[in-house]
């Protein structure tokens, strides 16, 4: 667990020196679809866009969680699922859904090398939250691909 937790920091350390890798207008673009998905949804709590190779790119995150932490994780953890998936003959993967007792964490591909982290609260409707976090991977991707 201790291997781990030292590559998250220094992949995190690294993309936080990083200059952003989209315009500002691309990011405006993409702060504006995550605070669209969390005031309709009503249950999820925050969310981060970033690369596929863990840099922050837009988020709207709970006071006191790291960006770049995050964005490093979460690129971990959907490339180990791929990875998964294409090692077990499943494909790529469609979602990665965490549970734990004080709410929901889940990530998805946005586009082909983004990805959309969401943080939902303890009650929230999985049904719901996954519909409106598709909705924003379309735009996400559309967005970035007009940008790059």
């Amino acid at each position: 667990m201790q291997l781990i937790n030292n590559f998250i920091d220094q992949l995190s350390d690294q993309n936080s020196a990083q200059d952003d890798s989209i315009s500002h207008a691309a990011n405006e673009a993409l702060s504006q679809i995550l605070d669209e998905m969390i005031d309709l949804s009503g249950e999820i709590e925050g969310a981060i866009v970033s690369s596929a190779d863990g840099i922050a790119l837009a988020e709207r995150l709970p006071t006191g969680l790291d960006k770049h932490r995050f964005a490093a994780m979460s690129s971990a953890l959907l490339a180990l699922s791929d990875s998964l998936g294409q090692e077990g003959q499943k494909g790529q993967t469609q979602n990665v859904l965490l549970e734990s007792e004080n709410g929901k964490v889940f990530l998805m591909h946005a586009g082909a090398a983004l990805l959309l982290t969401v943080f939902t609260n303890s009650d929230s409707k999985l049904g719901g939250c996954l519909a409106y976090a598709r909705q924003a991977t379309e735009q996400i991707a559309a967005v970035v691909e007009c940008d790059l």
